[in-house]
């Protein structure tokens, strides 16, 4: 697509460049990710996605000492298609971020959570193991936690991620309340696997009712993939 400059793909290779550049804000190559994100802020003919990678683009700015620009373009973060979850979500981290500012604790929570995305779950459960008592902001601890509790999930260390998840359920967070519903969610990835299918239908029954709020999308996707598989 990128080597095609073919007029009618121009949209669909100005969106490849925010895909290049997830790739390397997920490897935390903030100088490599920055570069595509500005083309593709620079050439999207839509406001689709412009908010979360206009916010991904001040992260990048941030850790590169780059701290006026972090400013314009977490301002821009707000400017994208509130339609779309991504660029819901960048516009509340955003306003978040210039209220607060980018603190020690969110530094770590943006590592960790590329660290996620990466897939690296090994690599997840030791750096939260290393921070989690130095963690100042309870959201930021209960994002840790999620993150680590899906990790367990993936290493198949059912027993801690199970103690983690019920912990996080009883979370009451100012933000990020979909970390409530996501509990729920790995409590029912983890019946699953242990064939206890009255509790998967139980938590996922308690995700739902719970999710109404921010990522709501991403959490009914997983709700549907755990009633797919238990039809399997």
């Amino acid at each position: 697509i990128i080597k095609d400059s073919h007029p009618k793909f121009a949209q669909t290779l100005s969106f490849s460049k925010f895909l290049l550049g997830d790739v390397y804000f997920r490897q935390n190559k903030y100088e490599l990710a920055l570069g595509f994100y500005k083309q593709f802020l620079k050439s999207t003919q839509t406001i689709d996605y412009t908010g979360i990678a206009s916010l991904r683009a001040a992260i990048c700015n941030h850790f590169l000492f780059f701290f006026l620009e972090f400013r314009k373009y977490a301002i821009l973060a707000s400017n994208g298609n509130q339609d779309i979850e991504e660029d819901d979500y960048a516009k509340d981290f955003s306003i978040n971020l210039l209220a607060d500012g980018f603190s020690k604790d969110r530094e770590i929570q943006i590592d960790i959570e590329n660290t996620f995305l990466a897939g690296n779950y090994k690599k997840v459960v030791e750096k939260v193991n290393s921070v989690i008592d130095s963690i100042e902001v309870a959201e930021v601890t209960a994002l840790l936690l999620n993150y680590k509790t899906s990790s367990l999930i993936e290493l198949r260390k059912l027993k801690e991620a199970k103690q983690i998840a019920n912990e996080l359920r009883n979370y009451e967070l100012q933000n990020s309340f979909w970390i409530k519903p996501m509990a729920f969610v790995n409590l029912a990835k983890i019946n699953m696997i242990e064939k206890n299918y009255p509790a998967v239908k139980q938590y996922i029954l308690a995700a739902s009712e719970f999710n109404n709020y921010s990522r709501k999308n991403l959490i009914k996707s997983y709700i549907n993939k755990i009633k797919n598989d238990s039809k399997n």
